[in-house]
């Protein structure tokens, strides 16, 4: 198809423009899915890095709580206020690895009686996650359930349980002579708050994306202006 200059009746042909603007649009297509592939894989890769970093650091508290005082506990109320229940909470959050993390809070289970029970924990009192010690666990995730039979660090979530949605990892506390289970500590990330940070990391190539494209679209609209006036003035 052919159209003709009203000065010069010269035959301009629209393929070349046609053309030119599908190449655009295959641009645009290719930097879209380009910078969507490339923020998925990197939220993906920051996810198992998240995760070995809280496997570390719960490590890290674990290792700051003394067995001795654990075998001090009963696991029921009667354990608030007495010396060495307090004493474990302030070694739960004296720790750096407690304050590196963006952590809901820090807690401890034991299993009495084939159920799992609160022990100390960072919530204060007046918090609605707070657990006395004593309470029993009613919607544990199956991944602690796990740590009891097989004694291994692991981390689960995003899991629902009666308190909320979270990212947690679950690390033992081993009497050093039987072997035997002393005590679980459970340290919980908001699952809201994990997947915003994914979000973040998955938007940065998207939006240096959108930054790209708006650049081309102002320069291909500034190609078309110069363009028209040319052929006006011609």
């Amino acid at each position: 198809m052919v159209i003709f200059n009203n000065k010069t009746k010269v035959p301009v042909s629209k393929e070349p423009m046609a053309w030119r603007g599908l190449a655009l649009i295959a641009l645009y297509i290719t930097i879209i899915g380009g910078s969507w592939y490339v923020g998925n894989r990197r939220a993906v890769r920051y996810n198992a890095e998240e995760r070995n970093k809280l496997v570390k650091r719960t490590l890290e508290i674990v290792n700051a709580i003394n067995p001795k005082l654990i075998k001090q506990l009963t696991f029921t109320l009667d354990d608030r206020g007495a010396p060495a229940f307090e004493q474990i909470i302030k070694q739960m959050t004296a720790h750096k690895a407690a304050m590196a993390m963006q952590c809901r809070g820090i807690w401890s289970v034991v299993m009495r009686n084939e159920k799992m029970v609160f022990g100390p924990e960072t919530y204060p009192l007046d918090d609605s996650m707070a657990s006395p010690p004593g309470t029993v666990y009613e919607e544990p995730p199956d991944k602690l359930c796990s740590v009891f039979k097989n004694s291994q660090t692991v981390v689960e979530g995003p899991y629902t349980d009666e308190y909320g949605v979270f990212v947690g990892c679950f690390s033992p506390i081993l009497d050093s002579h039987s072997g035997e289970i002393l005590m679980v500590v459970g340290v919980d990330i908001e699952a809201e708050r994990w997947q915003a940070n994914l979000n973040i990391v998955r938007r940065g190539p998207i939006l240096v994306a959108i930054a790209l494209l708006f650049l081309l679209s102002v320069g291909a609209f500034a190609m078309y202006l110069r363009n028209r006036r040319m052929k006006i003035t011609s």
